[in-house]
């Protein structure tokens, strides 16, 4: 289960809202210190917090400038994922349960692969942990896993590309929290599963993350 700091996530949302999730943005102590309602000391500490543990980036050069990282990006998006699984109602969210079992490892050469990482980044906002989590579905979920399918228009689509060598499919993406971790649900045009399989990623190794072995019940809400 995720643990948000809402501390934190106040203080990103502030600094999204100014444009710093795009690029650096000019700011000094004092300007975010009227921004935030607390004193430029209060407002020194926090951005010096932020920075240390990899929320944001600094630097100095006439001013200050400072932009959100990846991971600060990400503890957004997951508040942001968490509310809308909350608050909106079907289909816009398709849940689907079943158990983790341990697959062929391809995932993990797949997932390195620099043709697919940067597409990730670029169209998901993240980078994958190198290999995937299998799911074999729950039997009552099988309609809900072939609404993935049926809905594919709305997924994102990370194209296939060759390395001279060899070419490689095209799989589409869903945004989805796998037991309440922002990940993605994965439509693969070259598999060996059939579709009582579902395959996720995150930035995270989610077995560890989540403390799963094989035979453990997951949870995915898969964002359409």
């Amino acid at each position: 289960m995720v643990r948000v700091n809402l501390e934190r996530f106040d203080l990103l949302f502030e600094l999204m809202t100014l444009g710093a999730k795009e690029g650096y943005v000019k700011l000094t102590t004092a300007e975010f210190a009227k921004r935030i309602g607390k004193s430029q000391q209060a407002a020194s500490i926090y951005l010096k917090e932020l920075e240390k543990e990899g929320y944001i980036e600094r630097h100095f050069e006439n001013g200050s400038y400072i932009r959100l990282t990846q991971k600060g990006v990400d503890l957004l998006t997951t508040v942001y994922l968490l509310l809308r699984n909350q608050l909106e109602e079907a289909p816009t969210t398709v849940v689907i349960e079943g158990t983790v079992f341990s697959g062929l490892g391809e995932g993990a050469y797949y997932m390195s692969l620099k043709g697919y990482r940067e597409q990730f980044l670029k169209k998901l906002g993240f980078e994958p942990y190198p290999g995937t989590l299998n799911i074999r579905v729950d039997h009552k979920f099988l309609k809900e896993r072939d609404k993935l399918n049926e809905f594919r228009e709305f997924a994102i689509k990370i194209e296939g590309f060759s390395d001279g060598v060899r070419t490689y499919g095209a799989l589409w993406c869903y945004h989805a929290l796998i037991n309440d971790i922002r990940g993605a649900a994965l439509i693969i045009e070259r598999t060996h599963y059939d579709f009582s399989v579902l395959e996720v990623i995150s930035q995270h190794a989610l077995r560890k993350e989540l403390g799963l072995k094989d035979g453990d019940m997951v949870r995915v809400s898969v964002f359409i």
